[in-house]
């Protein structure tokens, strides 16, 4: 398995289905501003009342940052325990898995369950993530528990685990595993090409994540769509690319 490749064909994949990912993503964002807008309203209130702060010292982050710190253990977890603040860590969790589960199924558009049909259409992409929705919630807790667990151990372990079962998330969608079969296929899959599997990983990782999370600290708003656009799907693109070069040819998205 050739990384440089994998990237490449990732980035055809992108291009080939920007329009329906560019929408799964565009709907996402709306929905994540719209719920912290509404909570965190409700949160800026209450930390405000709580901190004793006027509204031009609660937006100043080292008033903000020194005022938290003065605040007492009952004072700290009463304002942890605000409904609003956890109505918007909830919603946008769920916002979050729903357009993962988006733009798996924008860039294999491949209906398992009707191949007479053709590729899906954007609103069946967008229908179909919500089903996708608890399946792909207890993939992400099962891998992240087990990867977690073998950081917590060593961190050897943790690598090995989180190599071992990157694919599985494609597998819901490629494969139509469950859960858990997805986990063990991608285990199957990734046996003895773990070191190619991980040089991959990590090349993709440079080139999407970094910039991923380099982007918004460096150009704000305009630096996080651009992140939310390109290059978290990238990455889904580039590990789509590792996957079926695993597999073999079958089943190929990859345009000519």
């Amino acid at each position: 398995m050739n990384a440089g490749s994998c990237v490449l064909k990732g980035l055809r994949i992108y291009f080939s289905r920007v329009v329906p990912i560019a929408i799964v993503r565009v709907i996402a964002m709306i929905a994540g501003l719209m719920a912290s807008s509404f909570g965190l309203k409700n949160v800026i209130a209450r930390a405000q009342e709580a901190l004793a702060l006027t509204p031009e010292q609660i937006v100043n982050p080292d008033i903000l940052k020194e005022a938290v710190r003065n605040l007492s253990p009952d004072q700290l977890i009463s304002l942890i325990k605000t409904p609003a603040l956890w109505f918007v860590i909830v919603v946008n969790i769920i916002i979050s898995i729903w357009a993962q589960a988006g733009v798996l199924l924008a860039i294999y558009p491949n209906d398992k369950a009707n191949t007479q049909e053709g590729p899906r259409t954007l609103a069946k992409v967008l229908i179909a993530a919500t089903g996708l929705f608890f399946p792909l919630l207890v993939l992400d807790v099962s891998y992240a528990v087990v990867t977690g667990v073998g950081f917590l151990v060593l961190v050897i372990p943790g690598i090995w685990l989180l190599v071992k079962y990157c694919l599985a998330p494609l597998l819901l969608v490629v494969e139509d595993q469950s859960s858990f079969g997805a986990l063990g296929r991608s285990s199957e899959l990734v046996a003895g090409n773990w070191f190619g599997v991980f040089g991959g990983l990590l090349v993709i990782s440079l080139i999407t994540l970094v910039p991923m999370f380099a982007l918004p600290r460096l150009f704000g708003t305009m630096g996080a769509v651009a992140a939310n656009l390109f290059f978290s799907p990238l990455y889904s693109c580039c590990m789509l690319a590792v996957l079926e070069s695993l597999r073999g040819p079958k089943d190929s998205v990859s345009p000519a």
